[in-house]
């Protein structure tokens, strides 16, 4: 697995490279569609689950350092291109339907 970053307006998207499909970090998703909260992509996601075919979203395992406690594991949640272009169809942001233009 491999991570790259892509932006929009300014704000990263990080992005994970599994088995050939691209795979987006739901804080990410939340910042570049105008959200304050950056669980409010995991909020949709929980409204409109039953829209989401399994292979649109996942829940990764991630370690990160840090310089006080060491290293850290979290729960990230990831999209497919799919699954981002979904959850942007239910954002009623000002800039979701030109973030669907080009996701």
């Amino acid at each position: 697995m491999s991570t790259q970053s892509f932006t929009f307006k300014n704000h990263p998207l990080k992005a994970h490279h599994i088995n050939d499909q691209i795979w987006f970090e739901s804080a990410g998703i939340a910042k570049a569609l105008g959200y304050a909260n950056h669980r409010a992509v995991t909020g949709l996601y929980a409204n409109y689950k039953n829209e989401f075919e399994g292979v649109m979203t996942k829940v990764l395992d991630s370690s990160t350092s840090g310089n006080i406690n060491g290293l850290q594991h979290k729960k990230v949640r990831i999209f497919s291109l799919r699954g981002v272009h979904l959850i942007a169809m239910f954002a009623r942001t000002p800039v979701a339907e030109e973030f669907r233009n080009v996701c």
